[in-house]
């Protein structure tokens, strides 16, 4: 809310707990709720600001982008990840995002979304998330009208974001049909996440590296729509949290009838606490956003040429010496 991204995201096997940590229940509230609750507490608490947000909620599901705020009948756009120019951050593209003023309307906003996004019945878990959802609120925000005048502001607009990630399974892919292309494009989103922390992982050796001349690790964003979204969390402009789940107890079928993956409960467990070993290794810087409309840029420009002035004034003594040296 003071102009920081933050992004977290849910990792571990199914029925693990990744969705209900998330989402909750209506006694239980998961991670989403009570993020939008303290948003609008933020906005009750800040009079002097006026506030825009705007809701989004989309889902990765063999490693096609769907918005799940278009109505079923309605035609679905093909949304492509474009890349940022100047900011090199890539971002989905064109996405519908709803303006939203009250806890009641992003509820609404949730329980459609959710009704939309692909799920199946398992041995495990009635409705279990086949593919990764994000749902984000984009927050701007900036001085009122009358505290501008009074505080002589420049009018700068404050940009945050919260992107709140479900995602799928990290178990190995079930041999049945249709489950099996779900799990070969989950577990290959999952493994590129894992290439990509494993890069970002400062005690990654590369092998072309010396001691002298150390070479940056490659970092594999492109080779999945997962990771490309992610990539402006995981480059370190944003706030990152990381919740990693586990179900040490509880056992795969051998991939057939509901079963949703093979394997051992235990083995995936560790492998999940694996990846929060190298993940929580990665460091990263949030950066403030700011939007300057035409009249900040030029309140920020000659606030900036006064300071010059200034500091030539106080310091033209010594400058001069050092020019005639």
């Amino acid at each position: 809310m003071m102009g920081y991204d933050a992004t977290v995201f849910a990792y571990g096997q199914t029925a693990s707990g990744k969705t209900f940590t998330l989402s909750g229940s209506t006694s239980q509230p998961g991670l989403i709720p009570l993020a939008v609750s303290d948003i609008f507490e933020f906005i009750r608490s800040h009079p002097h600001r006026d506030f825009l947000l705007r809701a989004s909620y989309l889902e990765i599901y063999n490693e096609q982008i769907i918005d799940l705020l278009i109505p079923i009948k309605d035609p679905k756009p093909m949304i492509k990840i474009r890349q940022d120019p100047s900011t090199k951050h890539f971002f989905p593209n064109p996405i519908r995002e709803e303006v939203v003023s009250t806890i009641e309307q992003v509820e609404d906003v949730l329980k459609r979304g959710n009704l939309a996004r692909h799920v199946s019945g398992t041995d495990f878990n009635q409705r279990s998330s086949r593919s990764h959802t994000i749902f984000s609120v984009v927050v701007e925000s900036r001085k009122t009208q009358r505290f501008l005048a009074g505080a002589g502001s420049d009018g700068s607009v404050r940009r945050s974001k919260v992107s709140l990630i479900d995602l799928a399974g990290s178990e190995r892919a079930t041999s049945d049909g249709s489950r099996r292309t779900e799990g070969g494009f989950i577990n290959k989103s999952l493994l590129t996440l894992e290439k990509v922390i494993g890069a970002l992982s400062p005690d990654t050796p590369n092998l072309s590296s010396t001691p002298s001349k150390p070479i940056p690790q490659h970092v594999p964003f492109r080779d999945s729509k997962l990771t490309q979204i992610l990539q402006p969390a995981l480059k370190g402009d944003s706030k990152v949290c990381v919740i990693c789940t586990i179900n040490p107890t509880l056992n795969y079928g051998n991939g057939v009838g509901n079963g949703v993956g093979v394997g051992n409960g235990l083995e995936e467990s560790k492998s999940t606490l694996r990846f929060a070993r190298r993940v929580k290794k990665v460091t990263v810087q949030a950066k403030v956003h700011e939007i300057l409309s035409e009249r900040a840029l030029i309140t920020r420009y000659r606030q900036q040429v006064r300071e010059d002035i200034r500091f030539w004034f106080k310091n033209w003594f010594f400058l001069l010496m050092v020019f005639w040296e």
